[in-house]
């Protein structure tokens, strides 16, 4: 269903004379009701390519110009079983002769498997944010386990390349998995059934953030912050509507600090930064910081140096600063760091679907404060929708399998571009 209140229908028509499928996909004529539907709509780019089993997700609104209706399904025509996903911007649903599915793709959701391979899904659905994600299970090594792909622009655009495994069991995974998303973007749920060895039994994958700041109001009004100075809602340069935080230009940074105590956390950042290429003096900086206050000197930045011109740049000491080789671009660019048992990778959107992830460092496992700082007398940076994940240490591991849905999306995040994008 769509923010205006409109439902979609995707399904599967098999030609028994031809011996293949075919795709379509319907809205509903009226809010909230299945009482009547527009004409169908053929989903696959060639009639009767043998596409089946469409799964559809939709969200923003067609009277404000927002409407994305994505679809995920199997496709028979090419030598080997495969996803394929497509997705359509504001599409003509009341059309008297109704035109086919035209959306930005075709674009492969999933690798090429082997013949003979079964797949069991796709599930589709969008965050509250621009996030599309779809996940499945299929049998390409041997026993069924699930995989997951993301789509950091709503759709616009996805890539096979960034699919990744989420789950497996003794004996496999069993059915379809089903996918669920929450009220604040990235805030997602797997469930599934998998065989232990002994007994089946159903699963769920969780992944919620500890704060989502969509940087709307003062940060000293909403909560999240120990600390902020510096700092200003800017209602006239944002990542979503209707504001960012605008690091300001003054004697000191602009300085926004998450401080957890001495008690030490695993998780990940993720924020919109802007960068106006700006001829700053040396000093005139921007970093995003997790650090670990436990062990003196311990922490780890990726942002801009103005010392490095060109180019982004990270630092494994705070002191020393590293050349991340790739340009810096007038816009938006996410910012995103996980870390966990192997340590910590640190990423940068650069340009757009381009991200540089930096080499894992096994050395950081926990954080005990997350720090945003940048600014200063020449000039200012924006950050924009701050998402942090924090779990502490001493938390008993829950029972879920060992790669969560966290990882899953965050892996996704270190590959791709933006995963949490709200509604523009």
């Amino acid at each position: 269903m769509d923010e205006d209140g409109f439902l979609y229908l995707a399904y599967d028509v098999f030609d028994t004379l031809n011996t293949t499928s075919f795709a379509r996909i319907r809205r509903s004529q009226n809010t909230y009701s299945t009482d009547a539907w527009h004409l169908e709509r053929q989903i696959e780019l060639f009639s009767g390519s043998g596409a089946f089993r469409p799964r559809v997700a939709a969200t923003g609104s067609f009277v404000s110009g927002t409407l994305k209706v994505a679809v995920a399904y199997h496709r028979l025509d090419i030598p080997d079983p495969q996803i394929i996903g497509n997705m359509e911007q504001n599409g003509d649903w009341t059309a008297t002769v109704p035109t086919p599915f035209a959306g930005t793709g075709p674009y492969n959701i999933s690798n090429v498997l082997a013949p003979g391979n079964s797949i069991e899904g796709p599930d589709i659905a969008y965050d509250a944010g621009d996030g599309l994600y779809v996940v499945w299970s299929d049998d390409r090594d041997a026993i069924f386990k699930i995989y997951g792909n993301a789509s950091y622009d709503g759709g616009v655009t996805m890539n096979s390349a960034n699919e990744v495994q989420i789950g497996v069991g003794v004996q496999g995974i069993y059915g379809k998995p089903s996918l669920a998303t929450g009220n604040a973007p990235g805030d997602i749920a797997v469930a599934y059934a998998k065989n232990d060895g002994m007994y089946t039994n159903p699963y769920l994958l969780v992944n919620r953030a500890t704060f989502f700041d969509s940087c709307d109001i003062p940060p000293s009004a909403t909560g999240y912050w120990t600390n902020s100075s510096g700092i200003s809602v800017d209602y006239s340069r944002w990542f979503s509507d209707p504001a960012s935080y605008k690091m300001e230009m003054s004697k000191n940074r602009g300085t926004l600090l998450r401080d957890f105590g001495t008690e030490e956390m695993q998780g990940s950042v993720m924020l919109q930064f802007y960068d106006s290429m700006p001829v700053y003096p040396p000093g005139e900086d921007f970093y995003v910081a997790l650090k670990n206050d436990n062990v003196r000197g311990v922490i780890r930045m990726l942002g801009v140096k103005n010392d490095i011109p060109g180019s982004y740049a990270y630092s494994t000491d705070g002191v020393t600063w590293q050349d991340t080789g790739v340009p810096r671009s007038v816009g938006w660019h996410q910012i995103q760091m996980l870390v966990n048992d192997s340590g910590i990778t640190m990423s940068i959107e650069y340009s757009p679907g381009n991200t540089y992830t930096t080499p894992l460092d096994p050395l950081f496992t926990s954080f005990t404060g997350v720090e945003l700082e940048g600014g200063g007398s020449g000039g200012t940076y924006n950050v924009d929708d701050i998402r942090v994940e924090a779990y502490p240490l001493s938390l008993e591991p829950p029972v879920i399998p060992a790669v969560s849905v966290t990882g899953l999306m965050l892996c996704l995040l270190g590959i791709g571009g933006a995963l949490l994008r709200r509604r523009r």
